[in-house]
């Protein structure tokens, strides 16, 4: 009796705990939810943000690392106004670090790689390939 009385009191901690630090609010949004069915809206909107130029980008190496495969980034990024013009080339780390940093600015003085210009240069070969 005297183990479950302490288990009960101890979970009870860890509640108070959780919710004083605002962790239960995190730790409640991490629960696994089910996945509603993508239907033709979503594909569309995919279909218009990548393309099949997203297998040519992804194709090209890292734009500051030279690494293969890369991920296509929309520079500007989507909830700027970007669309598929402006795809480039970067790698799954230098991916996230870009969108770490927030500002593209930021990213071309930390790397020396200018993503717009270089966004305009890859769809200029695009347009070549094509």
């Amino acid at each position: 009796m005297k183990r479950r009385t302490r288990l009960k009191r101890n979970t009870e901690k860890a509640k108070q705990f959780l919710r004083k630090s605002g962790l239960a609010g995190w730790l409640r949004s991490k629960k696994r939810k089910a996945l509603a069915p993508r239907g033709r809206k979503y594909n569309e909107r995919r279909a218009k943000n990548f393309g099949p130029k997203a297998v040519f980008v992804r194709q090209l190496p890292c734009l500051v690392c030279g690494r293969v495969p890369s991920d296509p980034h929309h520079e500007p990024p989507l909830s700027l106004g970007g669309d598929a013009r402006g795809l480039c080339p970067l790698c799954r780390a230098c991916h996230d670090y870009r969108h770490h940093l927030g500002s593209a600015w930021r990213f071309c003085a930390q790397t020396g790689v200018n993503l717009v210009t270089e966004a305009k240069r890859i769809e200029s070969e695009w347009g070549d390939a094509a």
